[in-house]
């Protein structure tokens, strides 16, 4: 199982067991307004190498891996404080996985009666051979 899978997976069971089995988890891009809500959209993002740790044959040593993620919510009241609920919860599990919470905004929806929350998580030091991903 990859890295990717295996962090998906252990959100999407931390927030069921808070939330209820009725959210929405996705590895996909949203287009459109989620099928239901709360909606959790759970993406690799950017990965770059950190070229000051590079060897002698100019391998990667060390890098950085991150993760974006995505709440989405239409409560009819405290929408936008559902997202950062939902968020909270899923810190712990990313700091499991040596994630840091690096950015956690709130954007404007084209659908006014969603609640938007897009935060990313950071592994500043990912060893190649120890890490997990086989992707």
């Amino acid at each position: 199982m990859s890295l990717f899978d295996q962090v998906q997976e252990s959100v999407a069971k931390e927030l069921r067991e808070q939330f209820g089995k009725d959210l929405y988890i996705t590895g996909e891009e949203a287009v459109g307004t989620p099928p239901s809500f709360p909606a959790i959209v759970i993406q690799k993002d950017d990965e770059y190498i950190n070229a000051n740790t590079q060897d002698l044959l100019n391998l990667d040593v060390d890098r950085t891996k991150a993760y974006k993620v995505e709440v989405y919510s239409n409560a009819t009241v405290g929408k936008v404080e559902e997202t950062d609920i939902v968020l909270q919860a899923i810190v712990p599990v990313m700091a499991d996985y040596r994630y840091r919470l690096t950015t956690n905004t709130v954007y404007p929806s084209m659908d006014t009666s969603v609640a938007r929350r897009v935060a990313r998580f950071y592994n500043y030091h990912v060893l190649p051979e120890i890490e997990a991903d086989t992707e």
